[in-house]
């Protein structure tokens, strides 16, 4: 079986209000909002980790450290709206690192996700991550797609179960 190499790539992307009011509902930033929008943003930077998995025509992983999770999660039973927003803030900072990574995502609006296969699962696993069959991976706030090539469904393993082949709407 081949091995896939792993290597940890530096990226800075900026804050993007207008995913964020999509993945959060809202129509709008007040003050109050946009600072604690900023806040997160800020304080989870760190805790995002941004890999190249196989080089240049292999794949991206972006995925943010489990404190995230674990800060958010306990806000669902005191402070659902809260945790909500939260969320949907550590979705767009995954995101926002995605598409530094991969511009074509925010214009498609797709990131397909590829075929587990035995040495993608072996060099996830030091990572910390799992690819489970589904496609599926073990970190909530984390995504993983190709380095480059086509960003649509012929090459997506959860085609079937897409969002927009379910007629749902995702485009802002």
């Amino acid at each position: 079986m081949p091995t896939l190499s792993a290597t940890r790539v530096q990226v800075q992307p900026q804050l993007d209000p207008e995913t964020y009011l999509l993945l959060s509902q809202r129509n709008f930033l007040d003050a109050k909002a946009l600072m604690e929008l900023t806040a997160a943003w800020e304080r989870w930077m760190p805790a995002a980790h941004t890999w190249r998995i196989g080089g240049r025509k292999g794949y991206v992983l972006v995925f943010l450290a489990p404190h995230v999770e674990e800060e958010i999660e306990p806000l669902w039973e005191k402070a659902p709206a809260q945790a909500f927003a939260r969320e949907a803030m550590a979705q767009a900072l995954v995101l926002g690192f995605l598409t530094a990574l991969r511009p074509g995502v925010r214009r498609k609006g797709c990131a397909p996700v590829p075929t587990p296969t035995p040495a993608l699962v072996q060099a996830l696993a030091p990572l910390g991550i799992e690819l489970h069959e589904s496609g599926a991976l073990s970190r909530k706030y984390a995504t993983l797609t190709y380095a480059s090539g086509a960003l649509g469904c012929e090459s997506c393993h959860v085609e079937a179960g897409c969002p927009k082949r379910l007629g749902l709407q995702i485009n802002p």
